[in-house]
């Protein structure tokens, strides 16, 4: 072989290929369809309900519940500490009433858009797409203690992903230019977390991660300084927060009506209490 010959040779075989990158946003949704299309691989929408899913369907299309369970409304003595929990399963069977694909239908959306909110706050944090990927898988996974595919849990599944949206919009707001814009993202957001409450209370804490996310990104000093800076988006998302903070305490607290109080005994009775 000739000297010219070695040379190419050479040139050809150091050449690296440089793949071009794909978008963060592709990204995201390319591994949060994955995800989920492998867990309904297996089975599709074959998966039927269990207890609860028959037991809500039963109730609507008896007409004993509602698309709320706020006080007064059917069902407000056990689930008025989460009045908006009818609202998927009504969905759900209102999207077909003879099957429970509207329940896979609402469960696959959550689990889709969980997925896309935890890469995007994992993003906002790190600024690395490898670690906001896992970031995002590992959300699939929340709640980990409830089976979380399982349809009866679908209201378990939308009021975390919209927990975890409107914390994703909250943290946007805080770098809006104009008013408008903050005030929109604001808007969303606190109406989202006030549902996502609605759905299921115990999704409550997750208000705390937008100011824990500003510190842990930017530091005491910093964080400071930009939570004084944007004082109404601070106020305005604390004050969703409180407002979801005092229903509890009114449905739990006062009028005893939560369904985690009926299961421990509540005023009328339950599992561990008197009958």
């Amino acid at each position: 072989m000739s000297e010219p010959e070695k040379t190419a040779a050479f040139s050809m075989g150091a050449t690296r290929i440089r793949w071009p990158r794909i978008p963060f946003v592709l990204a995201v949704a390319l591994c949060a369809v994955t995800l989920v299309g492998a867990i309904w691989a297996p089975y599709g929408f074959s998966m039927g309900g269990l207890l609860e899913e028959w037991d809500m369907r039963y109730l609507l299309n008896t007409g004993r519940i509602g698309w709320s369970a706020f006080p007064g409304q059917p069902m407000s003595d056990l689930f008025a500490a989460r009045p908006l929990t009818p609202v998927p399963f009504a969905l759900a069977n209102f999207l077909d009433p003879t099957s429970f694909s509207g329940f896979h239908v609402l469960l696959i959306v959550a689990c889709l858009a969980k997925v896309i909110a935890g890469a995007s706050i994992g993003w906002w944090l790190f600024r690395d797409r490898n670690i906001a990927l896992v970031i995002g898988a590992l959300t699939l996974v929340v709640p980990a203690d409830t089976q979380q595919i399982a349809l009866r849990n679908v209201h378990i599944n939308i009021a975390v992903t919209l927990l975890l949206v409107a914390c994703l919009l909250c943290l946007r707001s805080l770098y809006k230019g104009t008013l408008g814009q903050r005030t929109a993202c604001m808007a969303a957001a606190v109406a989202l977390g006030l549902i996502g409450c609605g759905i299921y209370e115990p999704v409550f804490p997750l208000y705390v991660l937008p100011p824990l996310l500003i510190f842990a990104r930017l530091g005491f000093v910093r964080a400071w300084h930009l939570i004084r800076k944007q004082r109404s988006v601070v106020f305005v998302w604390l004050a969703g927060a409180a407002t979801s903070g005092l229903y509890l305490f009114h449905a739990i607290a006062i009028r005893k009506t939560g369904y985690q109080v009926e299961l421990a005994g509540g005023k009328t009775g339950g599992i561990s209490g008197p009958s």
